[in-house]
C-alpha cells in the first residue's frame, strides 16, 4: 500500500485527531452554556465572495493540520447552542447523537438492503415502532422509513398518495390541496411529479394562518371544474412562517368522506406527539395516511433525519416498486428490512443510530421535556412583546415560532416606514453578530421572526434581544 493511504487510514492518527476534536467541541459547548456566552458573538458575518476567496486561499496555504480547519469552522459557523441563536428552525444537536453520527460516518454501511445494513434495519424498525405508537397508529399495521430531510420526506409521501389513489392517471390530470402557508417544498415536490401549476390547489386560511375548515369543499369544486381529480390534502403541523397548526381532525373527516389521502407535514410541530401538554395541537393525526417528522428540528438529532410514517404499512411499498435484481431476488415481495424498496435513496446513511442512541440513553421523556420547554419559551417571548408599546406581535404562537416587528406608536400605521426599518434592523443584527434572527413578509408587512430552538434560552436573553433591537432603531432614526 502507498504510504499516503497508510497515513490517511492510520488508527493512531484517528485516535489522536478524534480526541483533540472532541475536547475542542466540548469546550465549545461549555462556552455556549456559560453565563459569559452572551458576551460572545453568535455568528461571524462575512460576505459570500470574501468567504469563498478566503477558503480557497486557506486550501493552498500549505498548512495541512485538520485541527486548524476545524477551529476556523467553529469560529465562523452560527453557534446553534448559543442562547442568542433565535433564527431558523435548525435543531440544537445533542452531543451523544453527534457521537453516534461519527460512528455511522466511519462505518459507512450502505443500508439499502439488509445484508449491508444488519444493525441499521433493526434499529430503524424499532424507531418506527416508537414513533407509530406516539402518533396513535397501530404499530402492527403502521410502518415507515427514515430519509434525508423534510423535502424528500414530503416528496416520498406525495408519490405514495399518487400511487395509491390514482395509479393509472398522469399527474397532469391530478390535484393536491394544500394550505397557502405550506412549506415551499410541497410545491417543489409537485413540480418534480409533473403536476400542472393549478394542480396545487391553495386552501384559504383564517386570521391565525390556519386552513379554514369551511374552505375545503369550495377548493375541491374549483379543481374539479378545471378538469382535475383531487387525490390528497396536506395539513401543516405547523406552518414554517408562523408556527400555526392546521385543523387536522376536520381535514381528516373531509378526506375520509371524499376518499382522499391525508398527509401531515409535521416537520417541525410533529414532535408535539411526544408531549402530553401539546399533543392536542395534533388532534386527528392518528387518522392521517402519512406523516413526516424532522428529527433534526424539534427532536435534537443532527441534520438531516426525517421520518416518513404510514398508517398502513403496505402503502410504503407502492411508492418505488421496481425491478432491481442486483439488490434483491424478488421485487414483488414486501420485506420490511430491504429499505431501498421503500426509499428514494439506495445508498443510505445510518440515520437510525442517532435516534436509537438517544432513545436508549434518555428515553422519550427527553423529547417531551424539550418540546415543553421550547414551546413555553414561545409564550414567554409573546408576553414580553405584548408588554411593549413599540413592538407588535403578529399572533400568539402555538409553538416556538414567533413573528413580530418594531412598530412605535407614532409609526405603526406607516407600513412602508416599518417595513424598511425592520429589514434594516434584521440586517444590522446579522452583520453585528450579537443575535441571530430572520424575517418574513405576511400580507405585505415585514416581520422579524424567531424560532426558539435552544432550551438554554432564558427570559433574560429574550428581553436583551428586544432592548438591543430598540437601541439599533434609536440609532437608525
Amino acid at each position: 500500500m502507498l504510504d499516503s493511504l497508510k497515513d490517511a487510514y492510520d488508527p493512531e492518527r484517528f485516535r489522536r485527531e478524534g480526541h483533540a476534536l472532541v475536547d475542542a467541541l466540548a469546550d465549545h459547548l461549555a462556552q455556549c452554556q456559560s453565563p459569559e456566552a452572551v458576551a460572545q458573538p453568535v455568528m461571524t458575518w462575512m460576505d459570500p465572495d470574501t468567504s469563498a476567496e478566503a477558503w480557497l486561499d486557506r486550501l493552498e496555504d500549505g498548512d495541512s493540520e485538520p485541527q486548524h480547519v476545524w477551529q476556523k469552522v467553529r469560529e465562523q459557523a452560527i453557534h446553534v447552542h448559543h442562547p442568542h441563536n433565535m433564527g431558523h428552525q435548525v435543531g440544537v444537536s445533542l452531543p451523544l447523537a453527534a457521537l453516534a453520527d461519527l460512528q455511522a460516518s466511519l462505518l459507512d454501511t450502505g443500508n439499502g438492503v439488509y445484508e449491508v445494513g444488519v444493525p441499521t434495519a433493526g434499529m430503524e424498525r424499532a424507531v418506527m415502532t416508537v414513533l407509530s405508537r406516539a402518533l396513535g397508529y397501530d404499530p402492527d399495521c403502521a410502518d415507515g422509513i427514515l430519509t434525508s430531510g423534510g423535502s424528500l420526506g414530503n416528496l416520498t409521501a406525495l408519490l405514495t398518495a399518487w400511487r395509491v389513489k390514482a395509479p393509472d392517471k398522469p399527474s397532469s390530470q391530478l390535484a393536491i390541496m394544500v394550505s397557502s402557508e405550506a412549506h415551499y417544498c410541497i410545491a417543489r415536490a409537485m413540480r418534480l411529479m409533473g403536476f400542472r401549476d393549478d394542480g396545487l390547489v391553495a386552501l384559504p386560511i383564517d386570521d391565525q394562518y390556519r386552513v379554514r375548515e369551511n374552505g375545503l369543499q369550495a377548493a375541491m369544486n374549483e379543481a374539479i371544474s378545471n378538469g382535475l381529480q383531487v387525490i390528497a390534502v396536506v395539513a401543516s403541523a405547523c406552518s414554517t412562517a408562523t408556527g400555526s397548526f392546521d385543523p387536522i381532525e376536520s381535514m381528516a373527516a373531509f378526506c375520509q368522506s371524499h376518499n382522499l389521502w391525508l398527509h401531515v407535514d409535521g416537520a417541525h410541530g410533529g414532535a408535539a406527539v411526544f408531549s402530553e401538554k401539546h399533543r392536542p395541537l395534533l388532534a386527528g393525526v392518528e387518522q392521517a395516511d402519512s406523516v413526516i417528522i424532522d428529527f433534526h428540528k424539534m427532536l435534537m438529532i443532527p441534520t438531516a433525519t426525517t421520518a416518513v410514517v404510514y398508517r398502513q404499512r403496505a402503502h410504503a411499498f407502492q411508492t418505488f416498486a421496481q425491478k432491481a435484481d442486483y439488490l434483491w431476488r424478488n421485487d414483488s415481495t414486501q420485506e420490511w428490512y430491504d429499505y431501498a424498496k421503500r426509499t428514494f435513496e439506495c445508498t443510505r446513511p445510518m440515520l437510525s443510530l442517532k435516534i436509537y442512541t438517544i432513545l436508549k440513553a434518555h428515553g422519550i421523556q427527553l423529547f417531551e421535556d424539550y418540546v415543553d420547554i421550547t414551546f413555553a419559551l414561545g409564550q414567554t417571548f409573546a408576553d414580553l412583546i405584548e408588554g411593549r408599546d413599540d413592538f407588535e406581535l403578529l399572533l400568539r404562537p402555538q409553538a416556538n415560532v414567533l413573528c413580530y416587528r418594531y412598530a412605535p406608536p407614532d409609526k405603526v400605521a406607516d407600513i412602508a416606514w416599518c417595513n424598511a426599518m425592520n429589514a434594516r434592523l434584521r440586517q444590522e443584527l446579522v452583520e453585528e453578530g450579537k443575535f441571530y434572527i430572520v424575517q418574513t413578509d405576511r400580507d405585505g408587512v415585514t416581520y422579524l421572526r424567531s424560532a426558539l430552538m435552544n432550551p438554554f434560552i432564558k427570559e433574560a436573553h429574550l428581553k436583551a434581544l428586544l432592548i438591543h433591537i430598540r437601541s439599533i432603531a434609536d440609532r437608525e432614526v
